[in-house]
């Protein structure tokens, strides 16, 4: 995992149904968290975001939707705004959490409760990886604190 996505998950805003650890992994899933990553073709931005996508999200940021997805707050502020738009249940699992949020990122608000191809798939094992790591690294980096203040 790149250390843009800790820090990322150190930087989002926080409010919303999204999570700020869901949403870190969402953009892990999407492109490594790359920051830098502008456009390629139809997408944009580190979460690769298409144009209905932003417009579904809010149409937020001044500039258009390759200004906004390339802008890590206004594309936060966008996949919180889709989420916040198309919540539900994807999976039928009776919950409404990160799994569902990585459907409807990938397969569209309406599309994630279809049956998922194998591009989906690359895309969950690289968020259940992600939400692996950084739950295990802020459970580390808590029991260091803690460890840290008991000893003082």
């Amino acid at each position: 995992m790149k250390w843009s996505c800790v820090v990322l998950y150190l930087l989002v805003t926080r409010g919303g149904a999204v999570s700020d650890l869901c949403l870190t992994c969402l953009c892990e899933a999407a492109s490594q968290c790359d920051l830098k990553f502008r456009c390629d073709h139809d997408v944009c931005g580190p979460f690769k975001i298409i144009r209905d996508y932003w417009i579904d999200g809010g149409s937020l940021g001044g500039g258009g939707w390759e200004t906004c997805a390339m802008d890590t707050q206004c594309a936060v502020n966008t996949v919180r705004g889709y989420m916040s738009k198309y919540k539900k249940d994807c999976d039928g699992d009776g919950e409404v959490d990160c799994q569902d949020y990585a459907r409807m990122h990938k397969l569209g608000g309406v599309g994630c409760v279809n049956e998922p191809g194998e591009d989906f798939l690359k895309f969950k094992r690289d968020l259940d990886t992600c939400l692996a790591e950084v739950n295990t690294s802020m459970n580390s980096i808590m029991y260091a604190a803690n460890f840290t203040f008991e000893a003082n």
